[in-house]
């Protein structure tokens, strides 16, 4: 898997588009005991600029020692269209990842914090695979 971060964000961003009309296909949530840390799994279909199939592919979004989650509307988010795309952010050493932006251009912790759905972890990695509509 490609490690998401601060040196790697750009490239990532520019080669799936900012994600722009991307549609989340799952949403996995994995709650550990106090002892372990938390972790998800965000599956997108997403245009890779790489790819084949007229660029679709399907994009595995794994975040590792999820700190915080903001869901406000969790029911929707299976085939949910990404028109505003995602948005990325580093702060305190924790990777903010948004699927909901608020704004174009998030200022800081308190913009991404207003997103109707956040994943806030400390290591995101990310693999392509092939295109699918189903999880």
């Amino acid at each position: 898997m490609n490690i998401l971060d601060i040196s790697t964000v750009e490239y990532f961003l520019s080669r799936f588009y900012h994600c722009y009309d991307s549609i989340i296909r799952c949403i996995t949530m994995i709650t550990i005991n106090e002892s372990s840390t938390s972790k998800a799994q965000v599956i997108l279909s997403a245009r890779d600029e790489e790819g084949d199939d007229d660029g679709w592919i399907n994009l595995n979004i794994k975040i590792e020692n999820l700190n915080d989650f903001i869901g406000r509307n969790p029911d929707n988010y299976t085939n949910e269209v990404l028109s505003d795309g995602i948005k990325i952010g580093f702060y305190d050493g924790l990777i903010y990842l948004d699927f909901e932006p608020y704004t174009d251009e998030p200022e800081g912790i308190e913009d991404f914090k207003r997103s109707n759905c956040l994943f806030i972890g400390k290591e995101i990695y990310w693999e392509t695979m092939i295109y699918s509509e189903n999880c």
